[in-house]
Parts: C-alpha cells; structure tokens; sequence
C-alpha cells in the first residue's frame, strides 16, 4: 500500500502519519513494521520518529484487513450533492480539476460534519487520491486547481516555485487612506505570527519573507451601502499566505469584508458585506505535455458583483 505525504502532514512524524492513515492495524503492529524496516520512505527505512516532507513515498506492506482511512468514507451523499450545487467546475482533464470555489467553503475541512472542497471532491468522483495543487482562503472565491495524478502534482507545484504560474485576483477595497498615490507594486517582507488568543496572522516585517504584489487601480466607484470603493487587479508575484490581504491594507485599502485585516472595520461594515470581496479571477500555467500556455478565467459570482457596476 503506497501513501503519499501531501502539504497537510508535512512535518508530521512517520508514526503518528501512519496511526492517522491506517485503519484495522493495531498500533503495536504499526510500531513493530516500522522497527523491522517493513514500512520503507522512498524505499529507505527510517524510525518512529522520522518527519515527514512533501511528496514522500510512505509505502506499508499488505496486511488482511489493512484499510486507508478516508474523511470521504462517512460524508453524507445529500450533504456532497447539497455543497456540489454551488461549486463550479471548470475544467476537467485526465491530469486535473479546475474548480470555481464559492467564498466561506474551506479548501479542507476538519471532521465529516464539515468537509472542505478537497473532501467533497473526493467523494463526489469517488478519487480518494485527489490532491490541492495549491491553496486558497477560505473566504475567498475563484480558481483553484486540484490533482488528479502525482505526476501533475509535482509538476505544477515546480511550476509554482518558478514563478510559472500565473495568478490574477481581483478586490474590491475601502480607502482608510488619504494619500491619493496608489503604486503599481508592492513590495514588502511579510512575517507569519499569531495574536494573544494563537490565532495565526500576517505582518509587514523587515524581518518576514520578501513579497510583491502587482496592482492595477480598474475604477472606483460609488456603492450606496459603502460609500466610495476600488476594484483592484492584483498580481500576486511571490505566493505568501494572506499576501494580497495584508499588502493592501498596508497601503491604506484594506479589502471589503476582511475582517482579520482591515482594523478600522467597524461591526455595522463587516453585517452588511456578503463575504469577503476576493476573487481568484485568472489563472494560467504551461501544459505538462507540450510545453504550451493554457489559460483559464472564471466567472465573477454574484455575490461579488452586487458591489461592482456594469
């Protein structure tokens, strides 16, 4: 039986990977398999206590009754079917699945009663090796890829850390600012961190890692529940968790509805926005078979578009 260690359990010892993933074996078994060098990581044998990194091969011998766990195994049809209605697939190869993700859905959910995008995915095409090829925030809307074949997988995630991935969201902002000049980059080291009750952030911070984000002012408009607002192209060059987040808002637009980023957001605000207004709006990559450029746009939700006129 072949697993493979993806972004989520990067980090994690062997033995705890392997008490999470293997059902029907009793944990005095896994240990002793792991000890007798039975349970090899990319054909080498390794102890209890080995951490895991992405892409590795964790391969465990056959065993009666040996069984994968899978968060898909107790997911309601009716629930998959229900959350399916608002995802929209937008393409669907022998390789991939480009999905349309609606804002407030997880791309990973915790138990069965709350299942992420990759676990209804798995369910409703019964794939239960179906892969993120990268991630997107919760409360964000639009393209994400998911894996169908490891081969893919690994040749996007190489791509992504080329920087031959392209990505183009589009914001919708507030101005807590009163300069008028708006730069067509931002450049500024972020640092991840957490508030007092642990909760993770984003920082700017010399410190951080280096990050750049394009941005194109598209127009600003009047919105008779908010006031003045700014719809932004954003080219997010380096790929930092909460990048597009944090670097407005550092320079005075915070985007609509974000409410971890945009501190002068008051509660009367945060009720009447939707959602929060982004959306991975473009997406482009090079095809693993012939080298070519293929593009893909999705559909601006509804939701979104209440804020922006014609």
């Amino acid at each position: 039986m072949l697993l493979i260690v993806d972004l989520h359990s990067v980090g994690q010892r062997l033995d705890n990977f392997l008490l999470k993933n293997v059902r029907n074996v009793p944990k005095s078994r896994i240990y002793r398999m792991i000890r007798n060098g039975e349970v090899r990581v990319n054909s080498g044998r390794v102890k209890a206590s080995y951490k895991l990194e992405r892409g590795e091969n964790v391969r465990v011998p056959p065993l009666r009754g040996l069984q994968i766990k899978s968060k898909t195994d107790s997911l309601n049809a009716r629930k998959v079917h229900s959350i399916m209605q608002t995802v929209k697939i937008i393409e669907n190869t022998t390789d991939f699945l480009l999905v349309n993700k609606p804002a407030g859905l997880a791309v990973h959910g915790g138990m069965a009663a709350n299942p992420g995008l990759l676990e209804i995915l798995r369910a409703f095409y019964k794939l239960p090796s179906l892969k993120l090829g990268h991630r997107l925030d919760k409360a964000t809307s639009g393209l994400i890829v998911v894996a169908k074949s490891r081969s893919f997988l690994l040749d996007f995630q190489r791509q992504l850390r080329e920087g031959r991935v392209r990505k183009k969201y589009l914001a919708i902002c507030r101005k807590v600012t009163k300069t008028n000049i708006i730069p067509n980059k931002i450049e500024k080291h972020l640092l991840r961190s957490h508030d007092q009750a642990g909760n993770r952030f984003v920082r700017v911070d010399s410190s951080g890692r280096y990050a750049l984000t394009k941005v194109n002012l598209i127009k600003c408009f009047n919105a008779p529940t908010f006031g003045s607002l700014y719809l932004f192209e954003c080219d997010p060059i380096t790929g930092r968790t909460h990048q597009i987040r944090v670097h407005l808002q550092s320079i005075g637009f915070p985007i609509l509805g974000d409410g971890r980023y945009d501190l002068t957001l008051s509660n009367e605000v945060l009720l009447r926005s939707s959602r929060m207004f982004l959306h991975s709006w473009k997406l482009s990559f090079l095809d693993s078979y012939n080298g070519e450029r293929v593009s893909f746009e999705s559909e601006i939700p509804d939701n979104f578009k209440i804020s922006v006129p014609g």
